[in-house]
């Protein structure tokens, strides 16, 4: 089967709708596997948002301008986005094409030369019928489709252990990604997600590398079918330095909710639409910026409680952190509701050791007791243990080797 052009959507938010309707004309495309639409909704929480977006610009066949007025006046995608575009265009990488949207002034730009879509360059939504646009869009599209993705390759040979899944399963660094299906529900799950029906302001806690992060990625996926939801690492950012910290904090905030340079912007966007602001390691925050940053977030949330929901994750109390940064004000401890992130039962440990091929299955169950002691019963741990096995069995390693990878800390420490 042929491998699928890589397509990368570059425009405004502003113009998120109009990219929907064109993500619909282009589905019959993409169920036959002769496209692959990227745009940055589609950036799993916890990743590096930059990072995803210029790996995948840099990846794709084809780059899509979606040209509005809002389009040119962004900063953001025509200093970064459109010029990359262009230098990929000359120098044979890729090919661009501008899609007009709404009228505007677009033949100044520097892809005017290019040839632009729908036919003329009349833009979509100034077609009568805005369908015969889109229409206009594919057929336009299809012809200019390169007939195959350059670089494809010839199939891979088949695995050589058949019975053993090409993909492991497990992950040994970071939040568990949303794919990896050896995520095991707790009873924290299903408290976090009752809780955000009611509560503005929730602390999700537990020891280290007990999986909070892990949680939190999962609720921005629940969160994100009802509200915009922002996923934010705090650890990432220059907690050292207050200004250097809110100049990124709001750069990231942007991305997901528009214009929102302070807090009183946030607040408008809280007043117009759902929000969810999901903050990994609140922890790494200094006694100044937090001095700053946790009163004006907690305002927020209490403010706007019905449209707005926050959610941190912390190694201790939320008493015990705001005591530690010098918040002693009570009213910033009101209104926190705890979730607490609870270390692996017995069920949920055999079914993290069930998605072990055999003989690594074998292995570990002989030495489930092990795996315990030296996990601690905490996810991650036993996430690493598990992988190496995994690894070790698909390369057709003996038991005694298994044995070994059981043994050594530097799989699971």
């Amino acid at each position: 089967m042929p491998t699928p052009i890589d397509v990368f959507f570059s425009y405004s938010y502003k113009d998120e709708s109009l990219r929907d309707e064109l993500e619909a004309h282009l589905a019959a495309l993409m169920r036959r596997g002769v496209i692959r639409g990227w745009h940055h909704r589609k950036i799993d929480a916890g990743d590096d948002a930059q990072a995803a977006i210029d790996e995948h610009l840099e990846a794709a066949h084809v780059i899509l301008l979606l040209v509005s007025a809002d389009f040119l006046a962004s900063d953001y995608c025509n200093e970064l986005e459109v010029k990359r575009a262009l230098a990929r265009c000359r120098a044979g990488e890729a090919q661009v094409i501008p899609i007009i949207l709404r009228e505007c002034v677009w033949q100044d730009a520097p892809f005017a030369e290019l040839e632009a879509l729908p036919r003329n360059g009349k833009a979509v939504t100034s077609w009568a019928v805005r369908d015969e646009a889109w229409k206009d869009v594919i057929i336009g599209l299809r012809e200019a489709l390169p007939r195959k993705s350059p670089g494809e390759q010839p199939p891979p040979d088949p695995p050589e252990i058949p019975e053993i899944p090409r993909d492991n399963p497990f992950q040994k660094r970071g939040a568990l990604k949303l794919d990896k299906p050896s995520y095991v529900e707790r009873t924290c799950d299903h408290e976090l997600g009752a809780a955000l029906e009611r509560h503005p302001l929730v602390v999700i806690s537990g020891d280290y590398e007990v999986g909070k992060s892990s949680l939190l990625v999962r609720t921005h996926k629940q969160l994100s079918r009802s509200r915009s939801t922002c996923y934010l690492d705090l650890q990432s950012l220059r907690t050292d330095d207050v200004n250097a910290f809110y100049k990124r904090f709001f750069e990231l905030v942007r991305r997901q909710f528009g214009k929102a340079d302070d807090w009183v912007d946030l607040a408008e966007v809280a007043d117009r639409q759902p929000i969810a602001l999901l903050l990994d390691e609140l922890g790494h925050l200094t006694p100044d910026v937090a001095r700053l940053f946790v009163p004006s977030l907690h305002h927020l949330a209490v403010t706007y409680e019905q449209s707005v929901r926050v959610v941190v994750c912390l190694p201790c109390s939320i008493h015990e952190f705001l005591a530690a940064r010098g918040l002693h004000n009570p009213k910033h401890r009101d209104g926190w509701l705890a979730i607490q992130v609870e270390p692996l039962s017995d069920a949920g440990i055999d079914r993290l050791l069930s998605l072990l091929p055999h003989p690594a299955h074998k292995v570990a169950r002989a030495h489930r007791s092990e795996i315990i002691r030296m996990s601690n019963r905490h996810p991650r741990a036993i996430q690493c243990i598990c992988y190496e096995l995994f690894e070790a069995a698909r390369a057709g390693l003996p038991a005694e080797v298994l044995l070994a990878r059981l043994g050594d800390k530097r799989h699971y420490g």
